[in-house]
């Protein structure tokens, strides 16, 4: 069974535009889904996911709204770094989940 890590962080103005790298104290992520339940409508959606298989085809992709594929969210070890806009609104609060080992 794999080992599962949570955690969350608020995106704020001075790092908006800066890729945030989290740890996520496991040694490798096999799959992270992160959730951002304040999602504006219109916007991307509140829901995105990743493997690191998907990371391994396309490297820092990342699927969101569970149709649309876009790339800024990479898998390295336990840790993930996001540098994507839908994850840098400051001031909003994500949740992530990650399975590993």
């Amino acid at each position: 069974m794999p080992a599962i890590a949570t955690g969350k962080f608020t995106a704020v103005n001075m790092d908006t535009t800066t890729p945030r790298t989290i740890n996520t104290g496991l040694s490798n992520i096999r799959s992270l889904t992160i959730l951002n339940p304040s999602t504006v409508t219109g916007e991307f959606g509140g829901l995105a996911y990743t493997t690191d298989q998907l990371q391994g085809d396309v490297p820092g992709a990342f699927v969101y709204d569970g149709a649309h594929q876009a790339v800024g969210l990479a898998i390295t070890g336990g840790s993930f770094t996001i540098n994507h806009k839908a994850f840098q609104r400051a001031g909003q609060t994500y949740y992530w989940e990650a399975r590993g080992d």
